[in-house]
């Protein structure tokens, strides 16, 4: 939504932030999925949004929805970990989107 851009517009630091930051959260999510012995392979579908503000305001509710789906407790304590540094990536990116949108 943020770095697949469409046309010419050009990727603001935010969104340059935002990117990493959910790069850093999917890698989290990954190692503790891998910890978890699920299925790493398993994406949803992601309907993209050509008009800039669009595809913003749509990352934004897909971070949301990745926070809440992280937020189920966890008794493992080597994902607990894990799972504190995805909310605090997938935090520091919506937190980044907000930025962008209102730049």
């Amino acid at each position: 939504m943020i770095e697949h851009r469409p046309g010419d517009w050009v990727q603001s630091m935010d969104e340059q932030q935002a990117v990493h930051r959910i790069d850093a959260a999917i890698n989290e999510i990954r190692q503790a999925s891998i910890w978890d012995g699920k299925n790493i392979n398993d994406h949803p579908p992601v309907t993209e949004t050509v008009e800039h503000q669009g595809r913003l305001h749509a990352a934004l509710d897909y971070l949301r929805q990745a926070r809440q789906e992280v937020s189920y407790a966890e008794d493992n304590g080597a994902v607990q970990g894990l799972q504190s540094r995805a909310y605090q990536h997938i935090d520091g990116a919506i937190g980044a989107i907000k930025n962008a949108l209102h730049s």
